[in-house]
């Protein structure tokens, strides 16, 4: 079975639980492209080149993927359907707000700053410049919602890896979870690494004796995970 043959399973698996999931490359995209250049400049030079990114129920390729899928795609669209099916949940737009606070608020800051400026020449009042401290959510403040929703994917990449016997070294993936949870690829989302690696090791622990909790798409995805 070739990796692209993997990748049609998992999709089409989780058009049962998304039936308007798709797969795009982020280069077709001009927003992919704009977030991708914002991002290199606050510290994700690699969002265009190596992240899978999920938007509503479009899940968007970097260009490691425009040649085609390779070895382990199958696993991070499994992930991505996760986002997916949590975003479908609860709306695409409420989804998309809860994952980029608290930074969305100094993102927007930045608009208001423009704004204003162009307004103070015109006269306005300066107690409008205290709109500008909104400014200061661009720092890497801990991201609630993002690191809710990457945990529920990075739960179910845990799982199809244990499932399909790719968990070679538990204690490295381990160490790299923790990673891409307090580093900038997420842009420092949940800097409290002991708590990460608590969380996984804990998950890892029930993998192995059974006591994992299964909701309707994580077994269909155990299911897929030993047949590939």
């Amino acid at each position: 079975m070739t990796e692209q043959d993997k990748v049609d399973l998992v999709v089409s698996m989780g058009r049962k639980f998304c039936p308007n999931y798709k797969i795009l490359l982020k280069k077709d995209s001009k927003v992919q492209r704009a977030i991708g250049w914002i991002l290199s400049k606050i510290g994700n030079p690699d969002y265009m080149t190596s992240y899978v990114t999920t938007i509503g129920q479009t899940s968007y390729l970097p260009s490691a993927y425009d040649n085609g899928a390779d070895s382990g795609l199958w696993k991070t669209i499994a992930h991505e359907i996760q986002h997916a099916k949590d975003a479908q949940s609860v709306s695409g737009a409420v989804f998309g707000i809860a994952y980029l606070l608290p930074q969305l608020i100094g993102i927007l800051g930045i608009v208001y700053s423009v704004v204003v400026g162009i307004a103070l020449l015109f006269g306005a009042p300066l107690a409008l410049l205290w709109g500008c401290t909104s400014l200061l959510f661009l720092a890497p403040l801990p991201a609630f919602g993002r690191a809710y929703a990457e945990i529920r994917g990075y739960t179910v990449s845990l799982a199809v890896n244990f499932w399909s016997g790719q968990l070679e070294d538990e204690t490295l993936y381990v160490d790299w979870l923790v990673d891409v949870f307090s580093g900038p690829g997420y842009y420092y989302m949940w800097v409290f690494k002991g708590w990460v690696r608590a969380y996984f090791n804990q998950k890892l622990q029930e993998l192995k004796n059974g006591t994992f909790v299964l909701d309707s798409y994580l077994a269909a995805c155990k299911v897929l995970s030993r047949s590939v």
